[in-house]
């Protein structure tokens, strides 16, 4: 019996616990790629300006 109230008292803690971990990693997850995509196409735009500066000069 006490288990079992033991049990069902924790399985709320650890189902939010668990649901706001997958949360927050998601939302790390989304910015680490949003940030790394626009890392990435500044670096495209940095580089075909000055490739296209390099051919007008």
């Amino acid at each position: 019996m006490y288990a079992l109230l033991n049990f069902s008292f924790l399985t709320p803690f650890s189902l939010l616990f668990f649901t706001s971990f997958s949360f927050v990693f998601h939302l790390f997850l989304f910015c680490f790629s949003l940030s790394f995509s626009l890392l990435f196409s500044t670096f495209f735009l940095f580089s075909s300006l000055f490739h296209f500066l390099s051919t007008l000069f």
